[in-house]
């Protein structure tokens, strides 16, 4: 419950309530503006419980040079003196529009009068912004090119065009590193025999992996070329008619067969190849 004390100010009744800290001897709120404007800051470091033992240093008021109880950075003793403070500073000069001012204490060093006089001269001491680009015509860069282009921009340009000369040196880029760095190359070939197994629109096949599966599946694991058994680790997938003669890369077009035969096959037709092999063979029993 709040109680009642005379205001060590006035002296009229004042309520405080020492449950909640309150000040041993209590003062109204005009009186702490009056007490503060004379300078007078006892009250508000008087006996409380929390500053029992507590020593609170003595500081010297900028202005009138008055010791006051006070923590730093605290300058003035008053709010009175904070302002006789301030007008009392030397006049300055403003940087932007040539006039007198009186500038913050809290502020210094203080350059202009004003936001805007601030802004004025940030703008007029930033740096000029650049001249104009003027168009200028460029050879082309590219080992095979010797065109010339017009520049009318100032981003780099190296090249011609970006269809022709650009391409051109990005594929040279991407074929050098695909001959020189094995795991790229193993990469591109993966992700080339992805794009031709999604292609064929078969449910559930999307790599080479699940095609070979597939194709194991339907053509019970028998080489369509040497009619022997097929291991998955010998397995490839042909074309019937190979691309190169008019074929389409149609799943009815696939085949299982051996890696081997598939590469001895190269181009030719299933009929073609057969006699290929029965030419080989004839010749290997003729030189026994």
């Amino acid at each position: 419950m709040p109680r009642f004390k005379p205001c060590a100010e006035c002296g009229q009744p004042a309520a405080y309530n020492p449950a909640r800290g309150g000040l041993e001897d209590p003062v109204h709120r005009e009186c702490r503006k009056v007490a503060r404007d004379r300078g007078d800051t006892s009250w508000f470091y008087g006996p409380r419980p929390e500053l029992q033992g507590r020593r609170v240093p003595l500081l010297d008021c900028a202005h009138c040079g008055v010791k006051f109880e006070g923590y730093a950075p605290r300058k003035f003793c008053s709010t009175k003196c904070s302002a006789e403070a301030q007008r009392t500073l030397p006049e300055q000069t403003c940087e932007n529009c040539e006039k007198p001012f009186r500038p913050d204490y809290s502020k210094r060093p203080q350059r202009t009068c004003s936001r805007k006089c601030r802004s004025e001269l940030a703008h007029r001491n930033s740096p000029p912004p650049p001249p104009p680009f003027e168009p200028y015509v460029k050879a082309c860069e590219a080992e095979d090119c010797d065109a010339s282009f017009e520049v009318t921009s100032r981003r780099v340009r190296k090249y011609c065009s970006n269809s022709a000369c650009y391409n051109r040196r990005a594929s040279k880029a991407i074929m050098d590193r695909y001959y020189r760095d094995p795991e790229f190359r193993d990469r591109v070939i993966t992700a080339s025999h992805a794009r031709n197994v999604r292609k064929l629109g078969i449910p559930g096949v999307v790599n080479l992996t699940t095609l070979i599966s597939y194709l194991m599946d339907r053509d019970d694991g028998i080489c369509k070329l040497c009619r022997k058994p097929v291991t998955y680790q010998e397995a490839s997938p042909d074309h019937r008619i190979p691309l190169s003669r008019g074929g389409h890369h149609v799943v009815e077009n696939l085949q299982l067969a051996h890696l081997i035969c598939n590469l001895r096959k190269n181009n030719k037709l299933d009929a073609e190849f057969r006699e290929y092999l029965a030419r080989m063979d004839s010749a290997e029993s003729g030189d026994l």
